[in-house]
């Protein structure tokens, strides 16, 4: 701690690097896991394969299904499949730096006690996830109100769902941005090396 913030660089900068380190990390592990369970469904996959078939012929007779499948998803539900995949493509972009904004912004809020800092950190740590549980919950609530209101209307689910995955993604920005901010004040001003 003493020699970090002893270094010629600005609180955003050490914040910042933090953050980006340990979240390319975590995006590393991520990556690792979704090829690995890519890899462990494609096992799957070619041990029900009819012999004469490779992964790539199989493939080649699958992917026109797939399509059919997704048109029917969208015109039944109005969910689209690739939007929803493409949201998980980016929230998993974003998630790692989210989920270390947090775990950082609840280290330096429990730093500020000076008796039980790990503790007072652990708590913050589960009290924001509890508040976020909770925002997720209350929209969820209204947003499935809507659900069942509009279930005449043939894309209520792909509405509740775009809409639940969007308050999702904005919440963990919003969460993560308002506590960036909140360590670096306290980094910059209120910075306890006990």
């Amino acid at each position: 701690g003493y020699l970090t913030h002893t270094l010629p660089v600005t609180k955003h900068q050490i914040l910042g690097s933090k953050i980006l380190v340990g979240g390319l990390w975590y995006m590393i592990i991520m990556l690792a896991t979704y090829a690995s369970m890519v890899l462990w469904l494609l096992s799957l996959v070619s041990i029900v394969i009819p012999e004469g078939y490779s992964l790539a012929s199989a493939w080649k007779e699958i992917a026109p299904e797939l399509d059919e499948i997704f048109e029917i998803f969208i015109r039944e539900l109005g969910w689209d499949l690739k939007a929803t995949g493409i949201y998980i493509l980016v929230y998993s972009f974003i998630a790692p730096f989210s989920a270390l904004t947090i775990l950082f912004g609840s280290i330096t809020l429990g730093q500020l006690f000076h008796k039980a800092r790990v503790l007072m950190a652990i708590v913050f740590y589960f009290g924001i996830g509890i508040i976020m549980s909770l925002l997720s919950s209350v929209f969820q609530t209204f947003n499935s109100v809507n659900l069942f209101t509009d279930f005449e209307e043939e894309l209520a689910f792909g509405k509740y769902l775009n809409g639940t995955l969007g308050f999702t993604l904005i919440t963990s920005l919003g969460i993560s941005v308002i506590l960036y901010f909140v360590s670096h004040y306290i980094i910059s001003k209120k910075l306890n090396m006990e």
